[in-house]
Order: structure tokens, then C-alpha cells, then sequence
């Protein structure tokens, strides 16, 4: 089969492997960590982590060289589960309905299913093709073949709905699903009570390789030119003005605790009022890699050290 990489991906895959050569600031486990930095979670050296997701109880974290996922407690910081789910990840890592879903790096693209509660995985859906699966409306919302969005049942994990529309980064911001096209920039609204398109727009190139975040019912457009920006109530893309490193690979934003979270260099991750646009506080990171908020702090992927840092959130 022909493989559709988006060059989104390509240039993941890129990043991520000169991610530990470029910041050269990797610290050895047995240094002191930075101020704030609460604890450091080691995984497989050389394993990569890139997603972080914080749900049921736990931190959950993807491999981009390694076909493991790990499962951390965050009352004890360590590891209490690694999942082997057969294949390197690429994208964010997503919950919802008791289930982890995290795209896969093949060709072509998958998602791989583990549930959460038994800790293994539960399904492959080897038809997905993109980076972000959304999640509300009583469904998952998956990237498809042949720019489709795929609306899957969470219980049965069946397809219950086909959207014709591209989108390999997916979100639902308790209304309606957003897809963007990564190879277009086409932004889709999708009704999720009819399965239909009900509006499009055309971003600038530089938002073209993005994921879609939401906070408060607010969409947010993150991508590694390095630009950040909200779709406001008119539809308009306000551009939020955030200096920020150029050519860090991947760089989701985080939300959570009322802000948005983004990696703005190889040791920094900003909070980010979203009234203001204004950076408000940093944390410490060692390397390239995403980020999450949960139980109280900011948990930061560390791929170029093999570590995941939990950084007290400061009040």
C-alpha cells in the first residue's frame, strides 16, 4: 500500500532523533534536578517518551523508540505498568470512556487501544491514519484512510459514522468536532448530532502542521513553526504572540489548572494565560518532549534523557 505520511509526521520523526544531540543540556540521572522539579521518572534509555497523558488515576506515557507504554502512579512516582503495544508512537496519546488510545508509527498509520482498567491492549484500529483522536459526544473521533473522520463507539469500539473530510488532528470542544488537514490546513467543524461538515476555513501554512487543543470551550491551534492561536466565537484565527525556540519538533500544547502549557525551548515549558496571551510563569525540562497537567503538577517528557519530570505547579 502506498503510504499517506503526512510530512507532519516526517518531520516528528526527524526531530526526535537529533532531539537529545541538539539541546545537549540532557542531565545523568544521578544529577541534582532543577528547583521545582519534584521527581524524575526513568524509562527505557533510549526509549524517546514523547506523549504524556494524565487520566484514571494516572500518568500515562508513549514511546517514540520503544513499543512500550508506561503507566505511573502519581502518589509514589514510579512505574506500575508497562504495556506492550507493539508498535513506536507518533502523536498525542488520548482518554476517554476508560480507554488510552496512541497513534502508531507504520505505514500506514494506527491507532492502538489499551484499556485502563486491565492494562493491555484491547484493540488495533490499523484503518486510522493521523495524530489526534477527539473524544466527547459519546464517541471517539478517529482519523481515517483516504480523509475520513471515523466516529467509533466507545463501548464496542466499532464505527458507527463516516465523515468525508480530512483531518488528522482531531478535537471536540463540547459542542462540535474539529478536524484539520494537515496536508491543506483545512479546518472542519463537524456536527456531531447530524455527522456532517457544517463549516471550513483555510489556515495559514504556518498552522498547517498543528494539533488542535481546547479549553474552555475555546479551540487552540499549536504548531512547531512556532505559532499559537485561538479560533474565536466568529470563526477568525486570533494569532497569540508567544516567543517561543524555533525547530523543536512536535510541540502539543498541555491544559489544565486554567492555562495553556507549551514547550517555548529545549528546557522551558511556559504557562500560558489564555485571557491574556501572556506568559506567566516556566518550568524546567531537561529536553525535547510534550507535556501534561494533573495531580497537582506538570508532568514533562524528557526524550532526549529518558526521563519524565514532575515539576511542582506554582501557586
Amino acid at each position: 500500500m502506498t503510504s499517506r505520511f503526512p510530512r507532519h509526521l516526517a518531520v516528528v520523526v526527524a526531530s526526535l532523533a537529533c532531539a537529545g544531540a541538539v539541546a545537549g543540556g540532557a542531565l545523568p540521572s544521578s544529577q541534582k534536578l532543577p528547583s521545582g522539579v519534584v521527581a524524575s521518572v526513568e524509562t527505557i534509555p533510549g526509549g524517546y517518551p514523547l506523549s504524556v497523558a494524565t487520566a484514571y488515576g494516572s500518568v500515562w506515557v508513549s514511546q517514540h523508540r520503544q513499543t512500550v507504554l508506561y503507566r505511573i502512579s502519581p502518589r509514589t512516582n514510579k512505574v506500575i505498568a508497562s504495556i506492550d503495544v507493539g508498535r513506536e508512537a507518533c502523536g498525542v496519546l488520548a482518554a476517554g470512556y476508560g480507554k488510552i488510545w496512541m497513534p502508531r508509527c507504520d505505514e500506514p498509520n494506527g491507532f492502538v487501544v489499551i484499556d485502563a482498567t486491565k492494562n493491555r491492549v484491547v484493540k488495533v484500529v490499523r484503518n486510522g491514519f493521523g495524530l489526534e483522536v477527539g473524544v466527547g459526544a459519546g464517541s471517539f473521533w478517529v482519523p481515517g484512510l483516504n480523509k475520513t473522520v471515523m466516529r467509533v463507539d466507545p463501548t464496542t469500539l466499532k464505527t458507527t459514522a463516516v465523515v468525508e473530510v480530512g483531518g488528522q488532528a482531531v478535537a471536540f470542544d463540547g459542542e462540535f468536532v474539529w478536524a484539520l488537514d494537515l496536508d491543506d490546513g483545512v479546518l472542519s467543524q463537524i456536527d456531531p448530532a447530524a455527522n456532517e461538515v457544517t463549516w471550513t476555513t483555510t489556515l495559514p501554512e504556518r498552522y498547517w502542521s498543528s494539533y488542535l487543543h481546547v479549553l474552555d470551550g475555546t479551540l487552540w491551534i499549536a504548531s512547531d513553526a512556532p505559532a499559537l492561536a485561538r479560533l474565536d466565537a466568529k470563526g477568525a484565527l486570533v494569532p497569540v504572540p508567544v516567543k517561543a525556540q524555533a525547530n523543536l519538533g512536535d510541540r502539543p500544547l498541555a491544559v489544565g489548572a486554567g492555562s495553556l502549557w507549551w514547550r517555548t525551548s529545549f528546557t522551558k515549558v511556559s504557562r500560558i494565560d489564555p485571557s491574556t496571551g501572556k506568559v506567566i510563569a516556566t518550568y524546567p525540562s531537561a529536553t525535547h518532549g510534550m507535556q501534561a497537567v494533573g495531580f497537582g503538577s506538570l508532568w514533562v517528557g524528557n526524550s532526549g534523557d529518558s526521563t519524565v519530570w514532575r515539576d511542582a505547579i506554582k501557586k
